[in-house]
């Protein structure tokens, strides 16, 4: 299996696959199909490798990743021809030296999967991570239940009533507006610890808005099929 499809590289998203929970065949399957850049992070290259997924580059410090021989301290591929990028900065996640390589290289979106599940702290730090990076590069954080990111300070989009809507500041979030929701806000501030949006619902067919004055606001999409995770 191979993402290598008529789209075109820079114009579609990047697949960037890091190493924690597997998302579903289904959902893999429809983001392979128009994701022609695949970047894998460290120990994801060998499960990528075991379903037979071609990926276009390797990164981080390979203490996770056994397909490689190491050679003088640099890793090289035991079969196929991935670029292998070795970021061994201990000041960064591997998520952010992923996302610092696909900013460098010109690459405008990234779907990210993978991400969820396992330790705790890795799972909030990646809901940190789509809030420092997301207004430098479109991001959408995605398995088999949601779809994550950060919105503009102004987002618009058509939602299906009933559509499950979850609004989550990281910090404190000011000057909140609605419309469309079941639960509209009219200026108010979420803030972590505090009020948060969760569960909240589209109101009829039709746009949502969001407005908000200050802060990083994330916003929950929640899908019940994996060929909603690529719609915009």
């Amino acid at each position: 299996m191979s993402s290598h499809h008529f789209v075109r590289e820079q114009q579609e998203p990047t697949l960037l696959v890091a190493n924690g929970d597997a998302c579903s065949q289904e959902l893999l399957t429809a983001l392979l199909e128009w994701c022609p850049y695949i970047l894998a992070l460290d120990g994801a290259f060998d499960r990528l490798r075991a379903l037979n997924i071609t990926v276009d580059a390797v990164l981080g410090d390979f203490d996770s990743v056994h397909s490689f021989l190491p050679t003088q301290g640099a890793p090289t591929p035991a079969a196929g021809k991935p670029e292998l990028l070795f970021r061994p900065d201990s000041n960064k996640t591997d998520l952010q030296k992923g996302l610092d390589f696909l900013i460098e290289r010109g690459h405008p979106s990234a779907h990210i999967i993978w991400a969820s599940g396992g330790r705790s702290d890795h799972f909030l730090t990646h809901f940190s991570i789509l809030a420092e990076y997301g207004r430098r590069i479109t991001l959408n954080m995605i398995d088999d239940h949601c779809r994550t990111f950060l919105l503009p300070l102004v987002f618009r989009k058509w939602f299906a009533a009933g559509t499950q809507l979850s609004l989550m500041p990281m910090g404190l979030a000011e000057g909140i507006v609605t419309h469309n929701l079941v639960y509209p806000l009219h200026g108010e501030s979420l803030e972590m610890g505090g009020r948060i949006g969760c569960s909240n619902e589209v109101a009829s067919d039709g746009w949502v808005e969001v407005r908000y004055s200050s802060g990083a606001l994330l916003m929950m999409e929640v899908f019940s099929q994996a060929s909603a995770a690529i719609k915009g």
